[in-house]
């Protein structure tokens, strides 16, 4: 890794609630994981269903179980609490 590209990375801070964040959606299944990103993208459960091969009361039980171990009431939060540890590029802010 480059010099500056190393610093810039050093000097990146989360935020506060990250790391818990990180481990209640590290507690998810794999496939859990995979209904919560296409809910973050907007899909229905019908289409997830599709997507996935399942069927849509499948996707509703993933989701009830991503709900509680979350700690969210509903796919809006959800999503958020997703997007929310979305990683910035460091690259981006490397001082030449």
């Amino acid at each position: 890794m480059p010099p500056a590209l190393r610093t810039s990375v050093a000097r990146a801070q989360s935020a506060p609630g990250d790391t818990d964040l990180a481990a209640r959606l590290a507690s998810l299944s794999p496939q859990q994981f995979r209904v919560l990103t296409l809910v973050a993208d907007g899909l229905l459960n019908k289409q997830i269903a599709d997507r996935l091969g399942v069927q849509e009361r499948t996707v509703k039980a993933h989701l009830t179980a991503i709900f509680e171990r979350l700690g969210v009431r509903n796919r809006t939060q959800a999503g958020v609490v997703l997007r929310s540890l979305e990683l910035s590029d460091p690259a981006r802010q490397v001082e030449v």
